[in-house]
This record gives structure tokens, sequence and C-alpha cells, in this order.
């Protein structure tokens, strides 16, 4: 049966009852009554029976279908089996997961007809579990669309319900039913039937075919029942599948390609974007990849790894890369597969075109919300059923990834005349929940070309194994590093993955703000899995600033995960003061800030989450050289506050809409006098971003984030501003810009080459600073930064800015900001 279209022979039934109204008198109505339907009736004939066919001239059975029980694989059934075929019998065969087909008989029928699985004494039905049988059935019947994808498959519904095996599940495998309301009708057996009597059991209505069961028959009756046929009228209409038919078909598909394709060397690259704190620009991973896939085990080599294009990472066949593996929580289930128990819904999301070619759009999602399942898209050619595109997501996921979503774009394989269709490039858009951060990473893998059953294959994966490039195995655990140990120069699998970094970072701050520039120091670091329970933890300390960061991913089992973060500055810097537009030196003052928060975070959907936060702030504030002596300075400002925040990530684009109520303890005049407002004690602020990260090309990367704040009741310690470290605007000194409302624009592209990374930064603000009036004004940002590796596999960043709007110490306009930064990983 061709998918997606059916045969009527009901009409064909009907127009040989009713004598072809076109004619006329009453011979032709006696000519009419003893026409055949021979499409109509199935003929089902047991072993035994075979034996006895004799010489049937060719031709004079076209068309009539034959079904044979073969219960032994006797020369003689075989013998009758080639003579049914030279008659042009339509020939068929009962089949079980006991009783598979021989193949040679498999490649001459052209449908089969499925029964449960028999017992032990051949004749019951297997008193195995209903889902165990079903499965069976499932498997068996992909199987045979494997090895015969024009197979029809007709399911025996009558004994599957006596073994108390539901048909919902199986029904979409197959394309007819027999009995239980299926389009094939079963009627009782007949001995020696006469030509007349076939007639007769063929016009049975009903259904679109009968079957007739035959204890021993006359071969002779069944010659002239199909001489006897009406003239053939084929009426054919378009069926639209069900997604259970398209995705049992599917099944059928890569169960052939799986089953052709023994094994495959894909090459091509790695690409890995993300973001890092103290990184203006996204930070780019990339690596020559080979992937060799095999029957048993997947080894992935890598090489030329480059961070940012400089190749700092290190790694070799003794020792992983100083990076971390990250992966996120594995897929338990996969979509699309037959399992015991069904764990996915699917749905038909209409249809769309891939490079010219129907797809079918199949959305599946799990049936519970039992872990390790996914939810997502896959598209599935309408011509010959085999996967284009496959969309996943995953959410709720333990571990750093907390959320992922995948896009694997299918390509044509020319293989030895045949096509297979391979992974040609995934993307995956990964939401990586760090101890004090949360970033998107984007992981892609473009293959170039394939060599599918090359004769070579493990000639040239000994080669890379042999070689000192850095080597990776697929386990059940996830990616883990295939390192050499010993003399002998074999590799073994690293048991545990690497989940911490240790680091080494200095460099020089240049702000106009600051008294001189500021030389820092430190060490950093990182571990993914703290203590092998999941926990994440972020430290580090550099002398003049500390931070620290920490997360435990799930609270007694729950979905409710606990997080907090604390940094501390031991230098001090100015807070600057403008009122219309001038700068006010008497009321300066120098600042250092610290700042505590402890919160929970609970995931609501794959793409969203919520977040509560408390923050304690403490400012400890200083008299500069300039300060009035009628100016109170105020008592160090504690401040207790909230936070409460949604984040939204979709894909490369990611979405924060926050509200931060907060209130100060212990606050009293300060200012010169009258300038003091008591109502300003409690405040409100709120805002909003939006980012989008993506990769260009393997070469170049780019971040764009606007951002839009507000607030109520904001007072000279409250508002927001800009600095060096947490809301950058390039060029622009540590808190030259205090603003009660606005929107900023950031964006940052970078260019990788030949070992260099080029960075070019361009912002703009439009918020209102009370000091310079009550209407938003402009503050426009350039930058620029070059990255380049250094001695001992360091990586040195130099970084520079210029603010157009920038108010300098001597008055005029125009401020420039540099940094240079130094790190090496151990």
């Amino acid at each position: 049966m061709i998918p997606g279209h059916w045969r009527q022979p009901k009409i064909i039934r009907l127009l040989a009852a009713a004598g072809f109204v076109a004619l006329s008198g009453q011979a032709a109505r006696v000519e009419a009554q003893s026409a055949s339907c021979v499409p109509c009736l199935v003929i089902g004939i047991d072993g035994p029976s075979l034996g006895p066919t004799g010489e049937l001239p060719p031709g004079s059975l076209e068309g009539l279908r034959v079904v044979v029980t073969l219960s032994t694989e006797s020369e003689e059934s075989r013998q009758a089996v080639r003579t049914l075929q030279g008659a042009g019998a339509i020939l068929g065969a009962t089949v079980s997961s006991v009783y598979p087909l021989p193949d040679d008989i498999l490649r001459v029928v052209s449908f089969v007809i499925v029964e449960p699985t028999p017992g032990a004494d051949g004749l019951s039905v297997s008193d195995a579990p209903a889902e165990e049988l079903s499965f069976e059935a499932r498997t068996m019947i992909t199987a045979l669309r494997a090895a015969r994808p024009g197979l029809e498959i007709v399911i025996d519904a009558d004994a599957f319900a006596a073994a108390g095996v539901p048909l919902d599940a199986i029904a979409p495998y197959v394309d007819a039913v027999i009995g239980r309301e299926g389009a094939w009708v079963r009627v009782p057996a007949m001995t020696d039937p006469a030509a007349d009597d076939l007639v007769a059991v063929s016009l049975t209505p009903g259904g679109e075919r009968v079957l007739l069961p035959i204890e021993r028959i006359d071969w002779r009756a069944l010659q002239e029942f199909v001489s006897r046929r009406a003239t053939l009228v084929d009426v054919g209409g378009a069926r639209r599948l069900t997604v259970e038919e398209i995705v049992a078909r599917y099944q059928a598909q890569q169960r052939r390609q799986d089953a052709f394709v023994r094994t495959a060397i894909a090459t091509g690259t790695t690409s890995l974007l993300f973001e890092v704190p103290g990184f203006v620009a996204p930070v780019t991973i990339t690596a020559d990849t080979t992937i060799f896939h095999g029957r048993d085990e997947t080894d992935i080599e890598q090489r030329n790894i480059r961070v940012n294009g400089a190749a700092i990472a290190g790694g070799g066949a003794q020792s992983p890369p100083e990076l971390p593996l990250i992966e996120p929580e594995r897929i338990g289930t996969p979509p699309l597969v037959i399992t015991l128990n069904e764990a996915y819904r699917y749905a038909l999301d209409g249809e769309e075109a891939i490079d010219g070619s129907r797809c079918y759009v199949v959305r599946y999602e799990p049936r519970t919300s039992v872990r390790g399942l996914a939810l997502g898209r896959a598209w599935i050619n309408a011509a010959d059923f085999t996967l284009r595109r496959l969309e996943t997501r995953q959410g709720d996921l333990r571990g750093a990834i907390v959320s992922a979503e995948q896009v694997d774009e299918f390509g044509r394989v020319e293989v030895g005349g045949d096509a297979v269709w391979l992974p040609m490039e995934t993307r995956m858009f990964q939401a990586y929940e760090g101890a004090g951060f949360r970033t998107p990473i984007h992981r892609t893998i473009t293959v170039a070309r394939y060599d599918v059953n090359s004769p070579a294959f493990e000639e040239r994966r000994q080669a890379a194994l042999s070689s000192d490039n850095v080597m990776l195995r697929e386990t059940p655990d996830g990616l883990r590093y295939l390192v050499r140990h010993g003399a002998d120069n074999s590799r073994a699998v690293e048991s545990s993955a690497s989940h911490s970094i240790r680091s080494v970072i200095g460099g020089l701050l240049i702000d106009p703000n600051l008294s001189a520039p500021l030389p820092f120091a430190g060490i950093n670091y990182v571990n993914l899995n703290l203590f092998n329970k999941g926990g994440q933890l972020n430290v580090f300390f550099g002398g003049a600033y500390g931070q620290a960061s920490w997360s435990v991913p799930a609270i007694a089992g729950t979905r409710w995960q606990v997080h907090g973060d604390g940094v501390g500055i031991a230098f001090r810097y100015s807070d600057r003061v403008f009122r219309g537009g001038r700068e006010q030196y008497s009321e300066n003052l120098m600042q250092r800030p610290a700042k505590l928060s402890i919160g929970v975070l609970r995931p609501l959907t794959p793409r969203l989450r919520v977040t509560f936060d408390y923050e304690l702030n403490i400012t400890a504030l200083g008299r500069t050289a300039a300060t009035a002596s009628l100016f109170r300075l105020p008592p160090t400002v504690v401040n207790h506050g909230v936070v409460v925040a949604i984040d939204a990530q979709r894909g490369a684009w990611g979405a924060r809409g926050w509200w931060n109520p907060a209130r100060r303890q212990a606050w009293g005049l300060w200012g010169l006098p009258g300038a003091f407002n008591a109502a300003t004690r409690d405040y409100q602020r709120y805002g909003a971003t939006i980012s989008r990260t993506l990769a260009l090309r393997t070469a170049v990367s780019s971040r764009v984030e606007l951002a839009w704040m507000a607030g109520h009741d904001l007072d000279r310690f409250s508002r927001y501003g800009v600095d060096s470290f947490d809301n950058t605007l390039h060029g622009y000194p540590t808190a030259s810009i205090r603003y009660d409302h606005g929107a900023l624009l950031r964006s940052a592209t970078a260019w990788s080459w030949h070992g260099w990374r080029i960075d070019v930064f361009g912002d703009m603000a439009l918020v209102r600073d009370p000091g310079w009036g009550p209407r938003p004004r402009g503050y426009p940002g350039v930058g620029a930064g070059l990255e380049s590796a250094g001695p001992f596999r360091s990586l040195w960043s130099v970084e520079w800015g210029y603010g157009f709007q920038g108010r300098r110490q001597d008055g005029g306009r125009g401020t420039q900001a540099a940094r240079i930064i130094v790190y090496r990983g151990f």
C-alpha cells in the first residue's frame, strides 16, 4: 500500500454487484451477478494446502491476494509460493515474533498479517504481559518496514484482543486492521469452495477487503473466480496519515538506515560561545573535530583548540585541556523511538518545506512529568519518512546546565549509490546557572564531510588514539576524556569529568575617578560539582577585591534551588555630585561598598524561572579634601532589600524583569542643611533587560543588550550608576553618571584571526541624571580591545573606551578608561 493513499475495492464490489448500470437488459444483469471482485478477496491458505498447486498457467491468478501460513520452511512450500507468484497472485504471509519470515519469502511477499506471539505450545497466545506483547509487535513491524519499505502490513485485531493487547499503540504502525471495525473483514472458513461461493464472499459488504480462510482448495475454482473479474475500476483518493502512522513509518525508515550505516567518520568544527563575568565580549572556544561513530562506541578527536583565537587551553594525550566538561543532563528516553511504555504524546503541527521537500511537522511532549524526557518538534519528509530536522528542549535540569535547546539539521549523504540522512549542523542553546551568575552557552557542531562504512575506519580511529590530540568518548554518564597512561600508549576513560577551574587573574584598572591606576591580582577558583553533590562555588580573592558565590541545585529533592554571593572592595573611590551640569566639589565623598545576598530559585517552565533574593548592601562613606565642613557626613549606609525576578531564555535570546524594594537601617540627617528628605529611607527600583548572543561565524561573535531601569524615592545613594564592574559604559568613569531612570544599549563584536582577537564596543545610555537637569541625556561611548596569547599559555587582554559626554576633572568633556587583564589557568 502506498503511504498516504488508499484504494477502494469496495467501489469495485459495488460495481460488480450492481451489474454496471450503464448496461441494460436481463442478460447483462445475469452476467453482472456472477462477476467477481478479485481485489476485494484475500484467500488464506495454510502450509499443507499449498502442496498440490500443480501447474498454474501464468496470469491465471492475476491480482488475487493469497496469504500463506508457513509453519515449516519446507522446499515443497517454497515451490508452491514460487508457483503462485508465477501465476500472478499477490502474495502475503502471516508472521509473529516467534515465526519470522525467511528472507527469500520476505523478498517476494507484498503484504503480511501480524499475529501476537504464540505460547509455548505454538497454538495458544503467549501469557506475557500485554505491554510486552505490544512492544514485540511494534518492534517486529518496524523491522519489517526497514527491510521492505513498500511492504503492506496488516494486523489481526481479533487475535490481539483475545490476548488482552490494546490496539491503540499498534494500529498506527500498520496499513490495515482485520476485524474490530477495521478495513478488512474476516468471514468463516470454507472447504473446497466453488467459484460461485468465492464470488459471493468477494461481494461481502462492510470492509475494504474480505479475508477467507480455506482449508482445502480447488485451484481450478480459484482460476475461474479470477477469470470472472469485474472490469477493474481503480478509485483512489489522498488520505492524510495520522501522526502515529507518520512516527511508525519514520521508525521503520530509521531502523533501515541504522542497519545500513555500520560506521561513520564526521569531520568538521566545534564552536562554543558563552559569557564570563569580567569579559565584556563573549568568550569563544573553537576546535577542529572528527567524530568516529562505530557500532559500540563513539570517540571524538579535537585539534587546534583555541580560546578567543589563542592556543591557551592546553591539553593533549596525557592530560585534558584546562576546560571543564559542561553538559546538560542526558535524555533518559529519547523521542521517536519504540519503548515498552509510551513516554511521549505526539501531535501533527501541519506541514512545512525544507529545501523544497514537503515535511510533516510532528510535535512531541512527555506524557508525564518524569525527569529525563524532552519536548520539541521533528520534521519528517512526507515522501520517504527520513528525518530532516529535529528540535529538542529540556528544562528543569540538574547540574550547571539548567535548560537546553538543540536543533539538528540533517543532510543527504551518498553511500555507494544509496543515500542516508545524517546531522550536518547541530546548534545547541543552553542556560548555564553558575554560582553568582547565569549565562547562555551556544554550541555549534558543523560537519563538512562524512565517510560512511569506510574500510579505513578502524585504522583512522587508532591513528587518532595514538596521536597527541585531545580525545573524548561517549559514555552512559556523558562525555569523558580519553587520557594516555603508562608506556604502552593506550588510553583510558577518565572515571570522572573535570568540574573545576583554577586560574590566576591580574591586571591594571585606569579610571579617572580613581586617584591612581589600580593594580589588582588574585586567584579564582570555580567548582561546578562541589563535593560531587551538584553544588557550585566561585571564589575570587585579589587583595583589594574579593568575591564569593555559591549555589545548591535542589533543596530536599524539590525543584527549589538556593544560592548566595558576596562582594567586598578594600579601596575607596569618588562619589561625585553634579548640579546644573557643574560638579559640586564641596559635596563629594569617598565610598567603599560591600554586598551580601541569599535567595532561592525555581524553574516554572523549561524557558522560565523565578528568583527571590534578600540583599544586604553596606556602603562606608568618608570625606574628601574638598568636602565642606557644613556637609553632614551620613552614617554608613545599610540597605535591606528583596529582589523578585523572572528570567526567560529562548535560544540565543535572554530576558529578565525584576523589582527591588528596599529600606535603610538607622537613616538620619545628612548633607547640607535643609537638604535631607526622610521619604528616601524606603525606595523601590525595578527594570528589565533583553539580550542576544550570537555566533555570526566561527571566528565572529557578537552580543547586544538593552536594559531599562526606573524607581521611586531614589536619592544620591540609591540611584543607578555606571562603574567598572557591574554596570559598565565604555569610556565613562566609575560613579560619573547617576540616574533615576533610563535605558542603556550595549554591543560587542569580536573577530578572531591567526591567534589574535579584536573586540569592538558601542554603547549608548539615554538616562535622566538629576544633576544635569530634568530631561534625559544621551551618553554615547565606544571602545576597542585586543586579546592574544602570552607566555606560559596566558591570555592577555587590553581594553580601552572613550565616553563622548564624560566630564573630566578640569570640567572638559570626553573621558577615557582602560584596563589590562592577564589570565592564566592551571
